[in-house]
Formats: C-alpha cells, structure tokens, sequence
C-alpha cells in the first residue's frame, strides 16, 4: 500500500512538472452525479457536467456543458443501461452502456470495466464509444468512510478520429454523510505528447 502511494505521488509531480510546457493542453471535468438504486433497477442523472479545454499556447478556452440520464438494470456483475446525452453545443446521444464489476484479494481490491457506444441523433453529433477501466485498493472494507486510492483509464474515441488514451491515479473519498462521496483522478493521454485530463465526479446514492 505504501509503494502504491509513492508510486502515485512520483506520477502526479512527474505530469504537473511536465505539464508545464507551452502547448500544454488541459481538461478538466467536473461531474455531479445523482444515483437511485432499488433492488435490480438503478437510474443514473447528471445534471449538469462541465468540461472545459484549455491551451495555454494557443490562448484558447473552450467550456460548455452536459446532461446524462441513465436507465438500467443489475444482472449478477453486469449492469445495462440505456444512455442519453445532451450537450449546450446542441449536440445529442444516445446508445447502450454495460458495467462490469468484481473484486478480488478477500474483496480489498474492487475492478471495475465499463463500455459504452454513442450514437449521433443530429447531423453534428459524431459517433464514438468509450471504453473505462478502475482498479480500486479498499483501504478498509468494514467501513464505509476509507479514503481508498486506485488506477482510472479511459478510452475514448470518436470514429474516424485518433482515439484519446487516458490513465493515471485516482483518490476516491467519503463525505461526511455515508451516501456522499468524491472520486478524483488525474490523467494523461498517453496517445498525445502533451495532453493531460483532470476529473472530479460526486457521487451522490439514494436507496428506495
């Protein structure tokens, strides 16, 4: 546990240091997201995501926002959802997305894989797919407040473009209520020279 987080530590510096260079481009995404679970079904709604880009070079800042809204079902480690989304650039979606989950080593270690698939519903929304992965180190499993640290990738693509490989640490961290909790996580894509992503979700679960 104490080499993990060395190891995460080395990698943040390493990105912030590089992360300086001019041409630098940077990506920060902020993600409230509101969770309601009964026993087989879940609904998923994120009210308002905020991207923004930004390049320091090129004296460019690009922010807009989006709403995602999920329905799904739990079937033994997996979870199908159908998948909606709807940007302020007027651009809309919809497709399928399938969660996996599972764990490992007396359940301290929880993975978890996700796939997703877009499809454009107007003439400026590009089909794409992402592809995410989470490995996560439960720091203690017989409570609900451990501040547990893990690994965060995604794969995203629009089709026809290069695709944007993301993979760094992540810190996943209760609040002061059992049903609220933070995830952050910084990224670098390792398909580009000088790109880096910063996210940061809340999560927020209600149980009915």
């Amino acid at each position: 546990m104490k080499k993990f987080f060395i190891l995460s530590i080395i990698f943040f510096l390493t990105n912030l240091l590089y992360s300086q260079e001019i041409g630098t481009d940077y990506l920060w995404q902020l993600s409230p997201e509101i969770t309601l679970k009964a026993k087989k079904f879940e609904f998923r709604f994120r009210p308002q995501e905020r991207i923004i880009l930004n390049n320091d070079k090129l004296d460019s800042r690009t922010t807009f926002g989006r709403t995602d809204l999920m329905a799904g079902f739990s079937y033994k480690k997996f979870k199908f959802f159908v998948y909606s989304r709807y940007d302020t650039r007027k651009q809309l979606y919809i497709g399928p997305r399938i969660d996996f989950n599972t764990t490992a080593f007396n359940k301290k270690l929880l993975i978890h894989g996700q796939y997703r698939i877009f499809r454009g519903l107007n003439s400026i929304s590009k089909d794409h797919q992402f592809i995410i992965n989470l490995i996560e180190y439960d720091t203690n499993i017989n409570s609900k407040n451990s501040i547990n640290f893990g690994i965060l990738g995604s794969y995203q693509q629009k089709f026809g473009d290069s695709a944007l490989i993301f993979q760094g640490p992540m810190i996943h961290f209760p609040f002061f209520m059992e049903n609220v909790s933070f995830l952050l996580s910084y990224l670098k894509d390792f398909n580009s020279r000088s790109r880096y992503f910063t996210f940061f979700q809340m999560n927020i679960k209600l149980k009915v």
